[in-house]
């Protein structure tokens, strides 16, 4: 019998995607900076009064302890470490937001780290919130650097005649 301490993961990730399982649990998708995409199982995670509620919330970036059994991660413990919360109050930037999810979910393979992908996101998604940039200036230049990180970069030396 393996030993759970063994399959023990502590990770810091960016949780984007979530899935309500039955009355309080959540099936959600994390882009961590070690271990690349994972989807882990978060018991009770739905009910507002649990503790694992608000770290293991969409568009939350979280300290998490996992544990691995078999294919299946279960999520054992979590810390939110940065909410964007104010990215629901408008829809443009909640959409564009959940576009930068579906960018590192598209790029980003399962078990491959990818902590400047991660960073690219994270850092995107700081900027949205605080308004330092237009959104599409901020989609631009998220997508050409998402390029560049995953080996598609342009070759912008003839552009501009």
């Amino acid at each position: 019998m393996v030993n759970e301490t063994q399959n023990r993961i502590t990770t810091e990730a960016l949780v984007i995607k979530e899935m309500k399982l039955g009355e309080s649990d959540r099936l959600v998708t994390l882009f961590t900076r070690d271990y690349g995409i994972i989807r882990a199982f978060a018991a009770g995670a739905a009910n507002v009064k649990s503790r694992r509620c608000t770290a293991t919330s969409l568009l939350t970036y979280s300290s998490f302890t996992i544990v691995k059994k078999k294919d299946i991660y279960k999520i054992r413990e979590a810390a939110p470490i940065r909410v964007f919360f104010r990215l629901g109050c408008d829809i443009e930037q909640l959409a564009l937001a959940q576009y930068f999810c579906e960018l590192s979910y598209v790029f980003v393979s399962s078990g491959v780290p990818d902590g400047e992908f991660l960073r690219l996101i994270l850092n995107s998604l700081h900027f949205l919130t605080s308004a330092k940039r237009t959104p599409p200036l901020l989609k631009a230049v998220t997508e050409l650097r998402a390029a560049a990180i995953s080996g598609y970069m342009p070759d912008l030396v003839a552009c501009g005649g």
